[in-house]
């Protein structure tokens, strides 16, 4: 569980005075498993929350394999927020509705639902589930996520719209998570499916955006896009995007339900 990694961050000294954590050791030191993806729960209807259930992937699996999702950030923290249901703070979109900087926000287990993107700009942040979470947009026109801030990461989140897309027309116009001036992002043990034209996007003034061991599934258009209107299906060289070894599989088939979710349940 998450709780008992950041545990094992304090007790290897990793946090220091004033609650600063310095990113060098956390790469150095932190060792995750992705256990919590193996049977993350996806919802396509709102109003039938609990009836849909991803298929399990087998834990140990390779794409599964990494040591750390933290390789990649830079910055110090000073801050740690939870997120949750019992928690003073219970809507993730609410609170990135503000520029946030230099914390560790931990969203508690739970299906979290808006009706507008999440926005994560400022610098310095590390977002990450504890458990089974999920963001679920209940609108088509948006992304489940914009990152516009820098040095960030993205860790053990299930992203989904609630109602699919179609490729011809783009009649959903979001992605996942789109990208917007964004630098030094890592996206890491996350699931990004359903409606979502893709998975990620590439869209103005973007560095680097690191998607490592994630599952992008589902999608109606393809895996990833850019404002061109390029389309991938799988990992390829871009000059945004650096992969390592995610599994992508069954994106680009529009509105057909029953080829995404024929073995996953009734919904």
């Amino acid at each position: 569980m998450l709780k008992q990694s950041i545990l094992s961050l304090v007790c290897a000294g990793l946090l220091v005075s004033c609650g600063e954590v310095n990113s060098n050791n956390v790469a150095a030191n932190e060792n995750h498993s992705n256990e919590n993806l193996a049977t993350s729960d996806t919802v396509i209807n709102q109003d039938l929350a609990d009836t849909l259930v991803i298929e399990e992937q087998p834990i140990g699996a390779a794409w599964q394999n990494f040591e750390h999702p933290f390789a990649h950030f830079t910055g110090n923290l000073s801050d740690t927020v939870h997120i949750g249901p019992t928690r003073a703070i219970q809507d993730p979109f609410d609170y990135f509705s503000e520029t946030r900087s230099n914390q560790f926000v931990i969203i508690d287990e739970g299906k979290y639902v808006g009706n507008s993107a999440i926005w994560l700009d400022g610098e310095n942040l590390i977002v990450a589930g504890d458990g089974k979470v999920s963001i679920l947009l209940d609108v088509l026109h948006d992304n489940v996520m914009w990152v516009a801030g820098k040095n960030m990461v993205i860790n053990n989140l299930h992203m989904t719209h609630l109602q699919p897309g179609d490729s011809e027309g783009q009649n959903c116009s979001g992605r996942v998570i789109g990208f917007d001036g964004a630098d030094n992002i890592t996206v890491v043990n996350c699931d990004l499916n359903g409606c979502g034209l893709s998975g990620l996007h590439d869209n103005l003034g973007n560095g680097t955006v690191y998607a490592e061991y994630n599952y992008i599934h589902n999608n109606s258009l393809g895996a990833y896009t850019d404002i061109d209107g390029n389309v991938w299906q799988k990992e390829e060289e871009h000059p945004v995007f650096k992969f390592k070894q995610n599994l992508i599989e069954d994106n680009g088939h529009g509105l057909n339900q029953e080829l995404y979710y024929e073995d996953e349940g009734d919904y």
